[in-house]
């Protein structure tokens, strides 16, 4: 009986020592399958889509230019992509309208996004570089709704099917039709022209004194204006006239700087023009100079100094060629004032005695004056990116 009872007991002991020693080992691989289960997957960096430009009438090489400035971490190309891309690309479609550019970012799941923006002479490509660099962020952060669903990539129809096993025969390829060449007046505006101008013109005094007659002189205008894309115009202007009255003969040469506006719309042109002058002049008797006398005393001969305004309304032919210059021919109105600063404002008034013993006017400059003459203009400029606008 005594046996029995310690052989039960020392099994007992026995069986603990198994268990506890199975604990052991268990528990140490369960560590390690928490420790497993708890260490996140480190995340894989997708890199970004690449841009494949589709663009008419642009800089494309500027425009790749201006997208690295904005997009530095995207590959971009102006051609087709691989047959096999790695990553589905993002196509960028531009096309111009009506003064107005029209873009498409379309994604790779056939999302568009479509905008359009004001075409700016010269800065169509930085405009388009930040509106795409935009809509991209705009995107990633979820903020913006396609415009178009299950958009074909721009490409898709002008590929070549591949060859396949299929009795069925190829999808017909669909071309584009041909554009049409802009018309003359939409043809890119230059954006600072220069223009040589000649104007024979004669001039006639407003209020002519006794025997010195309406006509005050008769000669042309030589000048060259500089016009802004914008109508701004500057202007600079040389004036000959000459006028003879037996005995005399009178010579003026008149330098005048202005500004203004040139306005135009279709083939008209009218160029306005405010200038200040200044004129001297010279007189001749008998192949000599003769001496100048008021009330007397010999004066000296001074230059006449004035202002003018100048209306030359005109058509303007342009040449279908965009470098050819375009040539204006019209009418010149300019009335003009001026005077001569001697002991205060005067015009100048030269008599001479009769043989009767009276002293008449003969010859007369300075005051309020009407030029009236024909205007010609050749304009020369370098062609900008904007398209031509009305004026």
């Amino acid at each position: 009986m005594k046996t029995a009872t310690t052989t039960t007991t020392t099994d007992r002991w026995t069986l603990a020592g198994l268990v506890f020693l199975l604990s052991a080992v268990a528990a140490p691989a369960s560590a390690a399958q928490d420790d497993r289960e708890a260490t996140p997957e480190p995340e894989v960096e997708r890199s970004p889509a690449p841009l494949i430009l589709d663009v008419t009438d642009m800089d494309e090489a500027r425009l790749v230019d201006e997208l690295r400035l904005r997009t530095v971490d995207r590959p971009i190309s102006t051609g087709r992509p691989s047959p096999s891309p790695a990553i589905d690309p993002v196509y960028v479609v531009v096309r111009r309208e009506d003064e107005q550019l029209h873009l498409s970012l379309i994604l790779p799941n056939g999302d568009a996004h479509d905008r359009t923006t004001p075409d700016i002479a010269g800065q169509s490509e930085r405009v388009v570089a930040s509106l795409v660099a935009h809509l991209l962020d705009s995107i990633a952060a979820g903020g913006v709704e396609p415009t178009r669903t299950q958009v074909a990539a721009p490409t898709a129809a002008s590929e070549e099917p591949e060859a396949t096993s299929s009795p069925d025969p190829p999808p017909p390829v669909v071309e584009a039709p041909p554009q049409r060449p802009p018309p003359p007046e939409a043809r890119a505006e230059p954006r600072i022209e220069l223009a040589p101008v000649l104007a024979p013109a004669v001039l006639l005094s407003l209020a002519p004194r006794p025997n010195a007659g309406v006509l005050a002189g008769g000669g042309g205008h030589l000048g060259l204006d500089l016009r802004h894309v914008s109508g701004a115009l500057v202007a600079l202007d040389v004036r000959a006239l000459g006028l003879v009255r037996e005995p005399l003969a009178l010579a003026r040469l008149r330098i005048g700087v202005g500004a203004g506006y040139a306005w135009r719309r279709g083939g008209f042109e009218l160029p306005v023009v405010l200038a200040v002058t200044i004129e001297p002049w010279w007189l001749v008797r008998d192949g000599a100079a003769p001496p100048l006398r008021r009330d007397g005393a010999d004066v000296a001969r001074r230059p006449a100094w004035g202002a003018a305004a100048r209306l030359a309304p005109g058509f303007r032919f342009v040449p279908r060629r965009p470098a050819a210059p375009s040539f204006r021919i019209g009418a010149r109105l300019e009335l003009a004032g001026s005077f001569v600063a001697d002991a205060g404002a005067r015009t100048v008034r030269i008599a001479l005695a009769e043989p009767d013993g009276i002293r008449r006017d003969r010859v007369q400059l300075g005051g309020l004056e009407l030029g009236l003459g024909l205007e010609a203009a050749l304009w020369f400029g370098a062609t900008g990116r904007g398209r031509a606008a009305p004026r």
